[in-house]
């Protein structure tokens, strides 16, 4: 079992990892295999966690398949997904890039950490709170990185099957 000193610690580590990573993306533009390179400390899937989030603020005005752009593919989607235990749509960080930028910077975080304090106490806290941050294992986590994967597919490839995304669209083609 580890103190608390240690477990603060840890937390520390995973945050200032997790910022730094993040700020990298979402300022240079790097692509994925530049985040492993410049962070081999990062797992596979802590990259890819990482760098999806900062996708998501990269393509906020893009053209979307679905929507618009992401934007508001999101505010659509995100309205009946809400921080668990609170009823707080993710939808309500979506609407302006700043705010949805500050939610990744700051709110996951802090959602993390208080999940990571729920589940674990004040003694495991900290690799939980790693683990939420890097690579959580909640169905939530899948959904958006596919999401996030096939809006930037459609977009680089222009495939017209994504067209069949929208319902209608769908119902009109059969």
């Amino acid at each position: 079992r580890m103190s608390l000193l240690s477990e603060v610690a840890l937390a520390q580590e995973a945050l200032i990892c997790y910022w730094r990573s993040l700020g990298r993306l979402l300022v240079t533009k790097e692509k994925l295999w530049q985040l492993q390179k410049r962070y081999p400390e990062l797992s596979r899937r802590a990259s890819l966690q990482v760098y999806s989030l900062a996708l998501t603020i990269r393509l906020w005005q893009s053209p979307h398949y679905r929507a618009g752009n992401m934007q508001a593919d999101m505010l659509k989607n995100l309205r009946n997904v809400a921080i668990p235990g609170t009823g707080i749509p993710l939808s309500m960080f979506c609407w302006h890039q700043f705010v949805a930028t500050a939610f990744l910077v700051l709110g996951l975080p802090i959602v993390s950490l208080v999940a990571a304090l729920f589940e674990k106490g004040l003694h495991g806290f900290g690799a939980v709170f790693a683990k939420r941050l890097f690579a959580p294992d909640e169905w939530f986590a899948y959904w958006r990185l596919n999401c996030i994967l096939a809006s930037y597919h459609a977009m680089n490839t222009k495939d017209s099957g994504y067209e069949l995304e929208d319902k209608l669209s769908f119902l009109q083609a059969c």
